[in-house]
């Protein structure tokens, strides 16, 4: 079970803004110790106070002594349940009050991120997203699923995924990782190369000048101001050239259709095709008379009619 709070967006600026440790396990030697790494183990305080490194959600003001301080509730998620407590905040003398834009604690020496002074995360519990993801691929989904199981053995209530997967990823680039190109074993240029968070292998002979990470712009590339895409391009939008393409895949699809079967079958198939184009599917229809035209290898046909079937189910 999940509470239903808003995520806002996955570039919202978190409260906790200071330079964050990374998990002791991703830790070298080298590394420079920002502040004491608080233990999991230690309780959480009754009350998150603010200080002079508190900072207000904007980043354009921070704690002021003189001003009114505010006392309000909030809940910390654990790795295995949430809490209730207190935190001290400041309104943002800057901010319309419109926003609710409060000053609020870093929290980074008691292991605690604060993503919006509501919601708030241990360190550890977004460290554990951080190590399954890093160990076997798990995504968001199937983890704050697997932590909201634990929660409800507590009677408690996780969050959903979007809000989680915010505070992840505002979370992870917090976390210093200075020198992390360095390997004690490979040297300063390891021959694996990490990009956007994803570890990719590639043989040392790829490592050319031409080679980009995936998010480069090129200088001239054009540039599309003000584009909104289509959405759901891939569904063939005439409802006719479905049910027409969904009666034949029922029907004849994997069956050797087009493979020298007769003119009544070739037909059909081929009215099927011209559906497609006429709806506006020309790439389905192009693929659909790749795989099941005549001549074509009847494995094949056999592998894509799920394919095919799921197209007709859009």
């Amino acid at each position: 079970m999940v509470d239903p709070v808003n995520a806002g967006t996955t570039d919202e600026r978190a409260i906790s803004y200071l330079p964050i440790l990374p998990p002791a396990w991703a830790s070298l030697p080298e590394d420079p110790i920002l502040y004491p790494r608080p233990s999991p183990s230690d309780m959480l305080p009754p009350l998150l106070s603010l200080d002079e490194l508190s900072r207000s959600a904007c980043g354009k003001n921070y704690f002021e002594p003189v001003a009114p301080i505010l006392q309000r509730e909030c809940t910390i998620y654990t790795l295995s349940r949430k809490a209730k407590c207190l935190i001290s905040v400041q309104l943002c003398p800057t901010c319309p009050a419109a926003q609710r834009c409060y000053i609020g604690p870093d929290l980074r020496t008691v292991g605690i991120f604060n993503f919006n002074n509501s919601v708030l995360f241990t360190h550890e519990l977004l460290d554990e997203y951080t190590n399954r993801y890093t160990g076997s691929e798990t995504p968001f989904a199937a983890f704050v699923l697997t932590i909201a199981r634990v929660y409800t053995g507590r009677g408690d209530k996780f969050v959903g995924e979007d809000l989680f997967r915010a505070a992840w990823f505002a979370f992870a680039s917090l976390q210093h990782m200075a020198g992390d190109m360095f390997c004690r074993e490979c040297g300063v240029a390891p021959e694996t190369v990490i990009w956007d968070g994803v570890t990719v292998s590639f043989a040392k002979r790829h490592l050319q000048d031409t080679l980009q990470p995936p998010t480069h712009i090129p200088p001239d590339a054009i540039a599309r101001d003000r584009i909104r895409y289509s959405s759901q391009q891939w569904i063939v939008s005439k409802n006719d050239a479905r049910v027409q393409l969904a009666n034949w895949i029922k029907i004849r699809g994997g069956d050797g259709a087009g493979n020298g079967g007769s003119r009544h079958n070739d037909f059909e198939f081929l009215q099927v095709v011209k559906s497609l184009i006429e709806g506006g599917a020309e790439p389905v229809a192009n693929a659909l008379y790749e795989v099941f035209g005549r001549g074509r290898d009847r494995k094949t046909q056999r592998r894509y009619r799920m394919l095919f079937e799921q197209v007709r189910m859009l």
